[in-house]
């Protein structure tokens, strides 16, 4: 696959009188077989990049190992998440958030309000916390990951909130994120990452402070390239699923500052 370079948005109001931008390094293929998307991504500390996607019509949830450094796929297997029953899919029927712990995956699955540890190479769940509670229909977990001590999670309604919680799934800390829809998380050094969508439907990269609840850095995500699903960096680039006209694709990006 030939490299694809494109820089694809600068804002228009900087911060700290730098302009910001997103160039893109390398996109992988296109895949319909996902009607749903590529949900979520998380990366371990070699060469593989994790995405899951929910089959639409089957409820099938799987889990596809792709080469960080090409974007290559490199396996798949199906994760054996619980049945649902009609109630429990009104919320969300989708896994809308991954993350990575020595060897293992965790997902969030908002029609049980659980998040489940799995086994990578089985699909096999090994034990499951809470998830914060699902308070409305077509709710779900919008994003995941894992600190090394707490847990985050997004969940939309009724306003886009994140949530700090323990290893037992305790809610410790509740975080109300100043934007109209978020999507995909990802937590570096005391910030998270998260693909938001502002009032006037734009696409934007932002970097949210936990200490101010404010948005200290933002990167348009240029429509052409579709909706932005999820973040996760791993080393000095970003990797962000989209989906658009029923296919889904990965991009790995690098964030630049001028």
């Amino acid at each position: 696959m030939k490299k694809v370079i494109l820089i694809i948005g600068i804002i228009t109001q900087s911060y700290f009188g730098l302009s910001q931008k997103i160039e893109i390094i390398k996109q992988s293929k296109f895949h319909p077989e996902y009607l749903n998307g590529l949900h979520a991504l998380a990366s371990d500390s070699k060469n593989n990049t994790y995405a899951i996607s929910t089959n639409t019509f089957t409820s099938e949830c799987w889990l596809i190992t792709y080469d960080s450094r090409t974007l290559e796929s490199i396996g798949k297997i199906r994760i054996d998440l619980p049945e649902t029953t009609y109630d429990e899919i009104k919320c969300s029927k989708y896994a809308d958030g991954i993350t990575y712990d020595k060897g293992y995956i965790w997902v969030a699955f908002a029609a049980k309000q659980r998040i489940y540890k799995i086994n990578p190479y089985s699909g096999k769940i090994i034990k499951s916390i809470p998830g914060p509670p699902i308070v409305n229909v077509n709710n779900r977990y919008d994003g995941l990951d894992f600190d090394g001590e707490y847990f985050w999670v997004i969940r939309n309604y009724p306003n886009p909130t994140l949530f700090k919680l323990s290893k037992t799934g305790k809610i410790l800390k509740e975080y109300i994120i100043p934007c109209n829809y978020v999507c995909g998380l990802d937590y570096v050094n005391g910030f998270v990452w998260v693909n938001q969508l502002d009032d006037k439907e734009n696409r934007i990269l932002s970097k949210f402070s936990l200490s101010t609840n404010l948005f200290v850095e933002t990167y348009p995500i240029n429509k052409k390239i579709g909706v932005p699903i999820s973040i996760d960096f791993k080393n000095k680039y970003a990797y962000i699923t989209t989906s658009i006209l029923s296919t889904s694709s990965i991009y790995k990006i690098k964030l630049i500052k001028e």
